[in-house]
């Protein structure tokens, strides 16, 4: 591991490289690492009591913000291999973006395109794209996994915008937003006052945590074939199943979490608190996981083995005989998410079981 850089010692002002072990990777409010230095036990003893509390605040925005970023890569995998928007242009002028989509095709038989990446130049272009159109998703959708990183959080609403409001344990607030790069903001979590200040003109809507994930059980009615959500005009909006998919998509992405805190006998929120080195390579790690199981489900669906919907009309006539046509969507040939997830796990079982298998008989030739 390379030597950090010197810094001066708070106490005495000598330059050294040690630093408090507890917050040597702690950050401020800006996402910035500020580690404290002391150039011995001495200096660090004196000033223990003015850095306890400055320690605990860094280590918790350190934990808040690698937390933030991994959820936010976790959004933008499921939106890059589940994108529902067709586009075929993408052109930016005076600073915005403006994408162009086909004529609507009733004919299309799998409600998911290939993300167009190749027609944006840049990261925060590709970031745009991917959170366009989805200012709730990721509150209805990913609150639980949301729960697993912080303890606490709070559904806030900004014209319709749904964020989370963290309150640290330190006093300290952010908002957690990770859709916000269509709006320019591509952050993943920024300091709650100077989000309010820059990008609202008035207070916030503040929910109980999970209220904006509650149009799952709307979706587990479509499912019995009570489909309210997906009447007729929801139809012309667009393919019903979307919705289906985001729900087993964050369904998936959960059992993928829970596999790995029970593999490793921790939990995800303790993850965000290790050395750097070892955050970094067991995040890569739950992070490929999980994308591997992703791209295999939509190529699973889109093989054609995923879930379709069959739409019946009937005609209702109320007290005065007035008869009024109501179109349902009945969600057909649907494999939830955990009995697909435990087929990936066999397969996976399976093949690891085959290359010891082939190395043992390598070393046997030998």
């Amino acid at each position: 591991m390379a030597e950090p850089p010197p810094g001066k010692c708070w106490t005495c002002g000598k330059e050294t490289t040690k630093r408090c072990s507890k917050c040597a990777e702690g950050m401020n409010q800006e996402d910035v690492t500020t580690p404290t230095y002391y150039c011995g036990k001495d200096c660090q003893t004196a000033d223990f009591k003015a850095h306890k509390a400055k320690c605990r605040q860094a280590t918790a925005r350190k934990q808040l913000y690698r937390g933030g970023d991994f959820l936010q890569d976790l959004f933008y995998f499921f939106r890059e291999e589940a994108f529902d928007i067709d586009i075929v242009d993408v052109k930016s002028q005076h600073g915005k973006l403006h994408t162009y989509e086909p004529a609507w095709n009733n004919e299309v038989t799998f409600p998911y395109f290939k993300f167009p990446g190749h027609l944006v130049t840049n990261q925060e272009d590709k970031f745009a794209l991917l959170t366009m159109l989805c200012c709730n998703e990721p509150a209805a959708y990913m609150h639980k996994i949301v729960k697993k990183v912080f303890e606490d959080g709070i559904d806030t609403g900004y014209y319709g915008h749904d964020t989370f409001y963290l309150p640290l344990k330190t006093g300290e607030t952010y908002v957690l937003d990770l859709a916000g790069a269509q709006y320019g903001q591509y952050r993943s979590v920024v300091p709650y006052r100077f989000y309010k200040e820059t990008y609202c003109d008035h207070a916030p809507e503040f929910r109980p945590f999970g209220t904006a994930a509650g149009q799952r059980h709307i979706l587990d009615a479509a499912l019995k074939g009570q489909c309210k959500l997906f009447g007729a005009d929801e139809l012309q909006k667009g393919d019903p199943r979307v919705k289906l998919m985001l729900d087993y998509l964050s369904r998936l992405i959960n059992l993928t979490i829970e596999d790995w805190e029970v593999t490793k006998a921790t939990s995800l929120a303790v993850l965000f608190n290790k050395r750097q080195e070892l955050y970094h390579a067991e995040s890569k790690h739950v992070k490929e996981g999980i994308l591997s199981n992703i791209s295999a489900w939509m190529g699973w669906w889109q093989g054609g083995e995923g879930p379709s919907f069959r739409q019946t009309t009937k005609t209702h006539a109320d007290a005065s005989k007035h008869t009024t046509e109501r179109t349902t969507t009945e969600i057909i040939n649907h494999t939830s998410p955990e009995v697909f997830f435990e087929k990936c796990l066999s397969i996976a079982s399976q093949k690891e079981h085959k290359k010891l298998q082939a190395e043992e008989t390598a070393l046997a030739k030998k």
